[in-house]
């Protein structure tokens, strides 16, 4: 990347350089930790197509096996069937065989086919469906015995490696590939101090949002968060009833004669109520010094790759709206000069900044080449994120972000081929997620060659930042420790820092969830024969209930062996790898509970307080 920003072009150095060497990087990263397991991956290799062998073998097993089951459940329908036309044809023969000129040839005829078809059905199945069933039962058993046996021993040739892969993984391998950004090992009370006193960061999370996942990084010494923030709203839901009602009415036929029928119609009732519902957004917040004063909000129009040509329609259809904008601003003596570049002042619909000379700072023509770029999906997203700058603040918020490198799906793996595979697709995956965030940010070469100060701190922290602390609760193992009392839906957590003891953090922790009523609400609903009717509408009242819980949350680091890196550790507790004695540390603190109620766990103590 070049620091002084004239001919940086971040789609073209990802194209060319950063995703290539990503993919590289990755693919060494993961060789090395097979190497390091001791991995055999010809014995791996070997065994997969075993595996894969016996598995094929025990599934088209399985499918003669039902394809013989349904054969059969064929034949005794059909048995079933020459039954009924038996017992028909023996009642028609009987019958008529008590009358005089009765024919008793079709019962007759009825009879015979009927019995031949049962009789023949039954005998397929007991005589050959059923022994062909029982043995390739037998056969599919012992084919998915060898199935599992293989299955074991292919897992067993690689599952080593699953004890060596952590939270840094992602980290390390961005490490290597690029220093445009840094990742840190966690969100520190320093750096969101920083934000705050620096950049005047201010956090506008309401009470029915909280923190789930926290990731903090640098780009020149420029601080950023990304959040996961999970969101209680409340929709208005609509709940139905229904009541069937009869009634008679008059009416009149063809001839004009008056006559009365029964009706029967069914009544719908309707109810709306509000409902909780809950989701998670992503956010990255920057802090930069350049164009300290203006701000401005741009929204996304959610297109993904368009050519040059849809782009240059979508200019000239936004291009009156522009002007419109321009005089209206000159009549009401606001500064907002449209800038020569129409394509991107309609595609970014930055209209509301306060500052123009700002602005132009920022968004240089190669700026706007830049970031046309990105709108129109030359790679990556598209155009799916928000912009909001406020003075020193910059918000992104995307359809994409908020990815975190997971790296428990690998456990699935059998195959090396397989886990590399997926191994690097996961990296690809979380770089593309905070990269295409960090991309606009990119784009703008004042923000490139603008350097982060140094931030001296001259008071005393917390040991965990908030926003770690919160998400340590948010993943926490057991959540109904939280739980308000007969509450059902999902909960927002919320932490409250209340002090501090040498390592140890206080923190008050309020849980907001509903307990849910059914209720009946009665409609009144007109019928065709203009009567109202009392309808029943089940529906269920949403009651809010809190719940306040105090927790510690202490800073530990397990003992590393000789020759171990250290690994990253984030968010929780401490928990045993299935099919092993090792206990992984997953996550950077540990979370208790240091009032009364307690028992004896791994993971701390238990308090059970309510308000």
């Amino acid at each position: 990347m070049l620091t002084n920003g004239d001919e940086y072009d971040p789609i073209d150095y990802y194209l060319n350089e950063l995703k290539p060497k990503l993919k590289e990087n990755a693919e060494k990263y993961i060789d090395d930790m097979l190497k390091k397991a001791n991995i055999n991956t010809g014995e791996n290799e070997d065994l997969s197509k075993k595996y894969r062998s016996a598995r094929d073998d025990h599934n088209a097993n399985e499918y003669r096996l039902k394809k013989l089951k349904g054969w059969r459940i064929f034949f005794y329908v059909v048995m079933a069937i020459g039954l009924i036309a038996m017992i028909i044809g023996i009642l028609m023969w009987v019958g008529n065989s008590k009358t005089p000129d009765g024919n008793i040839i079709p019962g007759l005829i009825t009879t015979l086919v009927g019995g031949a078809i049962a009789i023949t059905c039954l005998c397929l199945n007991i005589f050959y469906y059923n022994k062909k069933i029982k043995a390739l039962a037998l056969i599919a058993k012992e084919s998915g015995d060898k199935a599992s046996e293989a299955y074991n021993n292919v897992y067993n040739s690689i599952k080593n490696v699953y004890n060596y892969f952590d939270f840094s993984d992602f980290k390390k391998v961005l490490k290597k590939t690029t220093d445009i950004f840094e990742l840190d090992d966690y969100l520190t009370p320093e750096k969101l101090r920083m934000l705050e006193k620096v950049y005047q960061y201010s956090e506008s999370l309401s009470k029915n949002e909280c923190i789930v996942d926290v990731q903090s990084g640098s780009i020149h010494g420029n601080p950023f968060i990304r959040l996961n923030v999970k969101r209680m709203d409340k929709v208005n839901q609509t709940y139905t009833g229904s009541r069937v009602v009869t009634y008679t009415e008059t009416y009149r036929d063809s001839d004009g004669d008056l006559h009365t029928r029964t009706v029967t119609e069914t009544l719908i009732g309707h109810y709306t109520a509000p409902c909780p519902t809950y989701g998670v957004n992503s956010y990255l917040i920057y802090g930069n010094t350049a164009a300290p004063d203006l701000t401005f909000t741009r929204t996304p129009n959610m297109t993904g790759k368009i050519s040059d040509a849809e782009a240059e329609k979508i200019a000239k259809r936004g291009e009156k709206e522009l002007n419109r904008l321009a005089d209206q601003a000159i009549e009401q003596g606001r500064n907002f000069t449209p800038l020569a570049n129409t394509k991107f002042e309609v595609m970014f619909k930055a209209y509301d900044r306060n500052n123009e000379v700002q602005y132009r700072l920022l968004f240089t023509p190669l700026a706007q080449q830049n970031m046309l770029e990105i709108l129109t999906g030359k790679a990556g997203f598209g155009d799916d994120f928000g912009f909001y700058k406020e003075h020193k603040i910059n918000i992104i918020c995307s359809a994409h972000g908020g990815a975190i490198y997971n790296y428990e799906r690998f456990y699935v793996n059998y195959d090396f081929n397989e886990l590399k595979k997926d191994f690097v697709d996961e990296i690809q995956r979380v770089f593309d997620s905070i990269f295409f965030d960090l991309i606009p940010l990119l784009a703008i070469p004042l923000y490139q060659t603008t350097e982060g100060g140094e931030f001296n701190v001259d008071e005393d922290l917390p040991n965990v930042s908030r926003y770690e602390a919160e998400t340590v609760v948010n993943n926490y193992d057991d959540l109904d420790v939280f739980r308000p009392a007969e509450t059902s839906t999902d909960q927002i957590l919320k932490v409250n820092f209340d002090g501090k003891n040498k390592s140890t953090d206080q923190y008050s922790v309020l849980s907001t969830s509903n307990k849910v009523y059914d209720r009946v609400y009665v409609d009144m609903v007109m019928a065709g024969n203009g009567r109202l009717y009392p309808v029943d509408v089940p529906w269920k009242e949403y009651v809010e209930a809190a719940r306040q819980t105090f927790i510690h949350i202490e800073d530990f680091k397990p003992e590393k062996k000789e020759g171990e890196e250290e690994s990253v550790m984030r968010y929780g507790q401490r928990y045993p790898m299935k099919d092993t004695n090792q206990t992984i540390f997953r996550y950077r603190w540990n979370l208790g509970f240091p009032l009364g109620g307690e028992r004896d766990q791994s993971y701390g103590k238990i308090v059970d307080e309510d308000m």
